[in-house]
């Protein structure tokens, strides 16, 4: 059981302490303050949080709510329950506890429309019936559908979240917190159809059986190419408003390093805030953005061409070493103005911390 070694590059077991950025949020450049009830910063691919208000406080969702409706429908379509091209009808249970004056696309009972073109209707249209009628669908009535969707925001670790139904109306009952919504949020990117309707500034519903088409608009100014408050980084996102709720806007937005999600909720509500805007939602999170995206980068501090160090072998025949790499590029989110010669790299070798030598053969 001898092996010739000659050029053996094993995976490296490190653990790296990052000294130089310890506390990354609190050693940003410039400090910032965002005019909402609660607030959230994170770079997705790290989960990094890049800033934070009041992430556990309870809020109302609003039509945030949508995002978990259309990640549960996803859901259900992965796993072969369902599938986007279903033909679904319009039932006279559409409009179940939605009051007066509600977004809508006024769906007619009856009328007919593929499961796709129901979620277009709800995440970019904003439309509280189609919820309810996807809802309806997947899972045999609305109230049974809002079960599955606690139970799936459980397992995604929301511990401060209780939807009562399918839209985000309002209900005290049902609520949420900016960190629950990150949760949601980035479990909702790692499904590339979310990305895709989410990131949709304008839609065209075909004719149906009872109605002629219908244009859908995102309601998240943030992606519409002809807005003023359009920011180019942004790619989508779920908007909500309720007079309780405020205005809310959960997104994402990102450049050539790094993604990052925002979540704002209850806009200009924050104490002895001034008078919120229906914009303030819009305006808080491209400051967000940018603060994010000045004062942070995502940098490679180990390559997987590195080699770090040389370790010894027992049994090896004609070699008594070998050489440690990671197996992969090992980066970190930081502040941008922190030189990366600056981290301390502490690098333990756990099978030496042991006293047990490594015996070849290694593959």
């Amino acid at each position: 059981m001898f092996k010739k070694f000659t050029a053996l590059f094993c995976t490296l077991v490190i653990i790296l302490s990052i000294f130089a950025v310890c506390g990354v949020g609190a050693m940003a450049a410039s400090e910032i303050e965002v005019d909402a009830t609660s607030a959230m910063l994170v770079e997705a691919e790290t989960g990094t949080i890049l800033f934070e208000e009041n992430a556990d406080a309870r809020v109302y969702p609003a039509s945030t709510t949508k995002i978990m409706t259309v990640i549960t429908a996803l859901k259900a379509v992965e796993a072969g329950r369902v599938n986007l091209d279903d033909i679904v009808v319009v039932s006279d249970n559409a409009y179940f506890d939605i009051g007066k004056d509600a977004s809508s696309q006024n769906l007619a009972a009856g009328e007919e429309f593929t499961l796709e073109n129901l979620l277009y209707c709800a995440l970019v249209a904003s439309a509280n019936e189609a919820c309810n009628v996807i809802g309806e669908y997947i899972s045999g009535s609305p109230l049974s559908f809002v079960h599955e969707r606690n139970t799936y925001a459980n397992e995604l670790g929301c511990t401060g979240t209780n939807f009562a139904n399918t839209h985000g109306m309002p209900n005290d009952n049902h609520y949420t917190t900016a960190k629950d919504m990150y949760l949601i949020f980035r479990e909702a990117l790692s499904l590339p159809d979310f990305e895709k309707i989410a990131g949709t500034s304008s839609y065209t519903v075909p004719a149906t059986n009872i109605s002629n088409s219908r244009r859908l608009t995102n309601t998240n100014e943030l992606i519409n190419p002809k807005s003023k408050l359009r920011y180019s980084n942004c790619k989508g996102g779920k908007t909500g408003y309720t007079e309780s709720a405020g205005h809310c806007l959960v997104s994402y937005a990102e450049n050539d390093n790094m993604r990052l999600i925002a979540v704002v909720m209850g806009a200009g509500m924050k104490t002895g805030s001034s008078t919120p805007t229906d914009t303030l939602h819009f305006s808080e999170t491209t400051k967000l953005y940018e603060w994010g995206f000045e004062n942070f980068s995502n940098q490679t501090i180990l390559s997987s061409k590195e080699l770090v160090t040389e370790i010894p072998v027992s049994m090896g025949k004609g070699k008594d070493s070998i050489v440690l790499r990671p197996q992969s590029d090992i980066t970190v989110i930081i502040d941008s103005s922190v030189p990366i010669d600056k981290i301390s790299r502490d690098i333990k070798i756990y099978n030496q911390e042991s006293d047990k030598p490594l015996m070849a053969p290694i593959s």
